[in-house]
């Protein structure tokens, strides 16, 4: 269909022995077993997987009968979350956003910076891990400005297995709030929110390697998140952030909650909040080493 080539969602029924209920003519469809459900929903370019917003690359369509979604999707943002199981996990790379003169968001009514948010958020992660027996190590250990490529660099040098930058949102719409996971988008696929491709949508980068697990991870990121802090769920997103695409390693950026969102900031500024949110990511993180 115009180049792009699509896959019967009723045809995936029968392939992955699915349930199905639902119908074209109610423009929603829904695919379960024991253990999952998937909603698609008719122009809607996203779909829920176990109740979790999953981001697609093409909306879903309805041609004669049937709906279909994209074979990309279907293999690259899907199929990971059924099937794919985690490389072995032993080092995690934490990396607390901005830093130094990098302020990251601020709320000048609270007197907050991003920044110290961030790093005191990583540093709850990492204790929780150290408890756990993973070797962790942080992107910075104090408040210092750290490029994106040296990130980078430290994941490699460190050999990561896993790699996690955390951050807090702001956006002028003060009713907009909830938590977000990102990861690199496949190539040739255009990052969420947009939809015709730029040069850098072209271009490889080893980020792209680790899309199955980047899959997986991002996936029990957010739903792990947005069950056990009871947030809005803003879904599995993708883009191609500098501190993702040259990862050789699985790695996730999640935003945490809106600065922005006066309720949800008088959350985050306390530390009985960002304790839920670190032990919420642990848990995430043991959920992908089962898998």
């Amino acid at each position: 269909m115009g180049g792009i080539d699509f896959v019967d969602i009723h045809d995936l029924a029968q392939q992955y022995h699915f349930q199905q209920k639902g119908s074209v003519a109610s423009q929603t469809i829904t695919l379960f077993s024991q253990w999952s459900k998937l909603v698609f929903k008719e122009k809607e370019r996203h779909c829920f997987f176990n109740n979790t917003k999953i981001y697609l690359n093409r909306p879903i369509i309805i041609r004669g009968h049937a709906m279909y979604i994209s074979r990309s999707d279907w293999d690259n943002n899907l199929r990971p979350i059924l099937f794919q199981k985690p490389n072995r996990l032993y080092c995690i790379v934490l990396d607390p956003g901005h830093g130094g003169r990098d302020m990251g968001c601020q709320s000048l009514r609270e007197g907050l910076d991003e920044k110290v948010l961030t790093f005191d958020l990583a540093k709850r992660v990492q204790t929780l891990l150290l408890k756990r027996g993973y070797r962790v190590h942080l992107t910075r250990y104090n408040d210092v400005f750290v490029p994106l490529e040296d990130r980078v660099a430290l994941a490699k040098k460190y050999n990561a297995d896993l790699f996690l930058s955390i951050h807090f949102n702001t956006v002028p719409q003060t009713y907009v709030q909830g938590i977000e996971t990102y990861i690199v988008p496949p190539l040739n696929e255009a990052s969420s929110g947009r939809d015709t491709l730029i040069a850098a949508d072209r271009e490889y980068s080893s980020g792209i390697a680790q899309n199955p697990w980047n899959v997986l991870f991002g996936y029990c990121l957010q739903s792990t998140l947005i069950k056990s802090l009871h947030a809005d769920d803003r879904g599995l997103k993708r883009a191609r952030f500098k501190v993702l695409k040259e990862q050789t390693c699985p790695a996730a950026l999640i935003e945490c909650g809106f600065f922005s969102h006066a309720g949800e900031l008088d959350k985050i500024k306390t530390t009985a909040y960002r304790d839920q949110i670190a032990t919420a990511i642990v848990d995430a993180i043991g959920t992908y080493q089962q898998k």
